[in-house]
């Protein structure tokens, strides 16, 4: 996956392949005599594996909910101000996304937009307030003509209404420039628990 300008997109060209083997994989692993035989170039002689059982992933209780987020702001270096300028007159304008939030115990997962284009929040929960992060991820954007790559880390916190069925919080997305430069972009989160 390859994140360029907060915009994710696949890279269709080996995810299909990768999503058939996953897919096909574990069937064909399946049947038989439950062996697998795997070759490598370096040994001439096949090397037989016993294939160990699946284990099942814990399911969490998942609650759907309704996210308005808004851009307050972005900043960032004078020569990427064709970037910042543009993602800066987006400013107030809210987006309306759909979010799973996950809550076991004090262990919190927030999923925000469709499942095969997700982003994935997780972090802890105290009481009423929270903070989750996404994974880092890698990109670039262009400055002045020029491909500039930057790591991108993404933090929320907020806070639970009494209730459990709204919440308020503050997103800082923050990208370390390789020139050692920062872009920021700072959003408004609304949401609200969808009943069931």
């Amino acid at each position: 996956m390859v994140r360029v300008f907060g915009i994710v997109t696949y890279m269709n060209q080996y995810a299909n392949t990768a999503i058939v083997f996953l897919l096909i994989g574990p069937i064909v692993a399946g049947c038989g005599s439950g062996v697998a035989v795997v070759r490598s170039p370096t040994s001439p002689a096949p090397t037989a594996r016993v294939a160990s059982p699946a284990v099942p992933s814990p399911v969490l209780p998942s609650q759907p909910w309704s996210l308005t987020r808004t851009l307050k702001s972005v900043a960032g270096p004078e020569r990427c101000s064709d970037f910042v300028g543009t993602a800066s007159a987006n400013a107030g304008r809210p987006a309306d996304l759909t979010m799973i939030v996950q809550r076991p115990g004090e262990s919190l997962r927030i999923i925000i937009g469709d499942p095969r284009d997700a982003t994935q929040y997780d972090g802890e929960v105290a009481s009423d307030t929270f903070i989750v992060k996404s994974p880092p991820f890698l990109g670039y954007l262009i400055c002045k003509g020029v491909e500039v790559h930057y790591s991108e880390e993404e933090s929320i916190t907020g806070r639970f209404a009494v209730d459990g069925f709204s919440l308020e919080g503050d997103e800082v997305d923050t990208y370390k420039l390789t020139s050692d430069e920062t872009v920021t972009y700072q959003y408004a989160w609304h949401a609200v628990r969808v009943a069931q």
